[in-house]
């Protein structure tokens, strides 16, 4: 049995086996059909083990040399993939797109770019930035930041959702026509998979304090140092991930402080203490995706382990690695 994958069709004439295009075909060592062709290359059939599909190109493979047909130069050629995700500013849940996406792609098929413009396959993983989609982007995990949005934003008809964030990022998408498979999680729940944090023991009896990047200078010099541990979200992710899996319990006004301490099975509580221009959809998006109870404190002072979130991530992580598109 012989193989004809996609753009090609076989004929075996004795000893000759000729390549053409276009379709997938099965056919017999014996098959004498042939249709019309563009380009023909002649091989021996005694030298041909079995014909192989690649993405760009095919060839002929034998079992010990490549038989060249139309081959790009280059036979190991990746495929660009680029991610696109917030870089402007320092802030450790962005950069964890990049680490994520990095972890989960496949090395030897994929060459994985950031931010680059004229790339055919593109990718958001992570964050509330599926506002920067254009058509045929692919969303893995990503979600959206707010319902209204200027007129530059959103400007997308068709997207290759493989995951969304949470169930009102979900029915955003739908709401355009846009189809999104039921598969919910942030990809910064994945870390423990990737990353095994640090111990930092000098703040394992603190509660780290995660203030939100915009209204992290609110914080310094305004709080208890016995009793609070200050996290720069600004700081380099290793060091805010190091410093969540140490501290005691984590109160959070940046999302990702609250995701990746369910990640790592940290207590946790929301605090809204400085409103975000974004509002908070974000927030009800996650915690309708983990079924997570819409509890937050609105002033540090209100801190109380009693109101603390204890129940970790709930969503399955090996359905949602199975989502992601590039393997």
């Amino acid at each position: 049995m012989w193989y004809a994958f996609k753009k090609h069709y076989l004929k075996t004439n004795n000893s000759t086996i000729i390549c053409i295009n276009p379709s997938y075909l099965k056919i017999n060592k014996n098959h004498s059909d042939i249709l019309k062709s563009h380009e023909m290359i002649n091989v021996n059939i005694n030298d041909v083990f079995k014909i192989i599909n690649e993405e760009k190109e095919y060839y002929l493979v034998d079992k010990n040399k490549i038989i060249n047909y139309k081959i790009n130069e280059k036979l190991n050629e990746k495929i660009d993939i680029n991610l696109v995700y917030y870089n402007s500013t320092s802030n450790f849940g962005d950069e964890l797109s990049l680490f994520i996406t990095q972890s989960l792609i496949n090395k030897n098929k994929y060459n994985l770019v950031s931010n680059k413009k004229n790339i055919n396959i593109n990718i958001i993983v992570i964050g509330s930035y599926i506002h920067m989609a254009k058509n045929n982007y692919y969303i893995f995990g990503s979600g959206v930041r707010m319902i209204e949005s200027s007129k530059s934003e959103h400007n997308y008809t068709n997207l290759q959702v493989t995951a969304v964030r949470g169930p009102l990022t979900k029915k955003y998408l739908e709401d355009k026509n846009i189809h999104v498979p039921n598969i919910y999680g942030d990809p910064g729940l994945l870390l423990p998979i990737f990353y095994e944090p640090i111990i930092i023991k000098s703040i394992q009896n603190k509660i780290g304090l995660i203030p939100h990047k915009s209204n992290y200078d609110k914080y310094i010099n305004n709080y208890n140092t016995n009793m609070f541990y200050l996290i720069n979200p600004m700081d380099n992710w290793k060091n805010v991930i190091n410093s969540i899996f140490s501290c005691k319990y984590i109160i959070s006004s940046s999302l990702h402080g609250l995701i990746c301490s369910d990640a790592y099975n940290k207590p946790n509580i929301w605090l809204d203490e400085y409103k975000l221009q974004e509002g908070d959809f974000k927030f009800k998006d996650y915690f309708q995706s983990q079924n997570r109870p819409y509890l937050k404190i609105s002033n540090i002072n209100d801190f109380d382990d009693r109101l603390l979130y204890k129940d970790g991530n709930k969503i399955n992580l090996d359905l949602l690695i199975k989502q992601f598109p590039f393997k």
